[in-house]
């Protein structure tokens, strides 16, 4: 079915009192400008008029037909109002239903006309295996046309996380990603393996007051044997902030894995150290899987491929590893060429995501003007560029969490121990001077400029659009939805 479909299908609910998964916040569509490409309704509680464009619903529509279940906030790169509305209107359609999974509503296109149009059906835990046991060979496949190591970076505020997440959980299962997050003291023994003390059990399990050494595995190296026993299932190791930690003195020899070949296996092997091998030989057969072939060969060639694997190491084609890295910290280690070249890298740009902040209004400081936080933001990181600072120091979407750039005294606390705290102490440390009007000013001092004057404490913020609460602008205005918290 193609979109237009969608929304002939949508433009049949108009007049209908939707009920919404959360109850109290339901709606009428009012109509379809197709134009416009709007979708215009109001509340039933408090008779709000709002406009949803086409644009999100082609978003929802596409993550319907690529992903299972789906997550509006997650599809929308949103959330609280960007998903009850659209959300509403998606689930009731005949072919969409509703579910909690992960302890999240979800929305799922089913294919089918499952209910009556105007009303909404819950999937039930049943249909959900089902779909889920259905859908295991098929993350297998698409999980084949992932890349296999992959670095996410950008300045701060960018969503490189976020993003990263979002694509984990749309192909991986959940439990079958592991994260960790590197930092200066992180070592190899910690994220690959190696002889600790472990408390001696009493018969019982319960741990005594005796140590013993032993073999402890780390991220890397649990992530390793399970793709070997499991090599019908995908696995995910993400790495936040990889270069937090030294990634050469980290990785070890293992880095010579990463090297791989069109089907994501390690082009060369490497000989497990003796005390790794030790733990691999009694790991990696122990959840056995094959026991039971009836085939003495197949028995025999499994066997004998798990066997290897306590050896020498590979890493199998379904084990990824994914990272983020930010290179405007301060402290962070540099990466060799070599590390590099192992890698693929997404760049995340400055600007991306920014749909999801561009309505959020903030206070400037005491001084009863306000302004649009990416206004502000695009503002100040053009003051940034004028002085010279470099690119990868610039503020992101969402340096400040947007839920906080909703709440207003948490936006001033947030913007003066966040942004101009990075500012003085890191992006603008030798430019001050280019950046804020007060020069040489402690951090303090400017904060409190802050709460008097607003943006005029930096050079060049004549352009910035602001307004006051008794002079705002219908623009100003233009496509602010109603808050919900689901």
């Amino acid at each position: 079915m193609d979109f237009d479909t969608l929304i002939d299908d949508i433009e049949k609910l108009v007049g209908m009192k939707l009920n919404s998964i959360q109850s109290g916040s339901e709606i009428v569509v009012d109509g379809v400008d197709r134009d416009a490409e709007a979708i215009e309704l109001h509340t039933i509680s408090g008779d709000r008029r709002s406009r949803r464009s086409f644009t999100e619903m082609r978003k929802l529509w596409r993550a319907l037909n690529e992903e299972v279940f789906v997550h509006v906030d997650r599809a929308l790169d949103g959330s609280g109002s960007s998903r009850n509305q659209p959300e509403t209107i998606l689930a009731n359609l005949p072919y969409i239903e509703w579910l909690r999974y992960q302890g999240k509503k979800h929305i799922s296109y089913v294919g089918e006309e499952t209910h009556s149009a105007g009303t909404l059906k819950e999937m039930t835990l049943k249909e959900v295996d089902a779909i889920q046991r259905r859908c295991k060979c098929s993350k297998r496949v698409v999980g084949n046309k992932l890349p296999h190591n992959i670095i996410y970076f950008g300045a701060p505020g960018t969503g490189k996380s976020y993003e990263l997440n979002k694509e984990a959980t749309k192909h991986f299962d959940e439990d079958k990603i592991t994260r960790i997050t590197f930092h200066p003291d992180y070592t190899y023994s910690q994220f690959v393996g190696g002889y600790k003390p472990v408390p001696i059990l009493d018969d019982e399990g319960k741990p005594t007051d005796k140590i013993t050494y032993d073999y402890v595995p780390g991220p890397f190296l649990k992530t390793y044997v399970k793709a070997v026993q499991n090599p019908n299932e995908n696995y995910l190791l993400i790495i936040e902030e990889v270069n937090r930690a030294n990634p050469a003195a980290v990785f070890g020899d293992v880095f010579q894995l990463m090297d791989r070949d069109a089907n994501g296996v390690s082009d060369y092997a490497i000989e497990a150290p003796e005390d790794m091998s030790l733990y691999l030989r009694v790991r990696v057969p122990e959840f056995h899987t094959n026991a039971s072939m009836d085939d003495p060969m197949e028995f025999l060639a499994e066997s004998s491929r798990l066997n290897d694997a306590t050896k020498r190491l590979k890493l199998p084609s379904n084990m990824y590893l994914w990272a983020t890295m930010n290179s405007a910290d301060q402290g962070v280690f540099p990466m060799d060429t070599a590390f590099k070249r192992r890698w693929s890298f997404r760049y995340m740009g400055i600007d991306d995501g920014e749909s999801v902040i561009s309505d959020l209004a903030i206070n400037l400081g005491n001084t009863g003007r306000k302004a649009k936080w990416n206004d502000f933001r695009k503002r100040i990181n053009e003051i940034l560029l004028n002085a010279r600072v470099n690119e990868d120091k610039l503020l992101g979407p969402f340096f400040i969490d947007p839920d906080l750039i909703e709440d207003e005294e948490a936006f001033s606390s947030a913007f003066k121990s966040k942004v101009l705290l990075y500012l003085i102490e890191d992006a603008a440390k030798t430019k001050k001077a280019n950046v804020f009007k007060t020069e040489n000013a402690t951090c303090s001092a400017i904060a409190a400029a802050f709460d008097a004057e607003g943006e005029r404490i930096f050079r060049g913020m004549e352009s910035l659009p602001t307004y006051n609460d008794n002079a705002v602008d219908e623009h100003t205005n233009e496509g602010v939805d109603e808050e919900v918290e689901q």
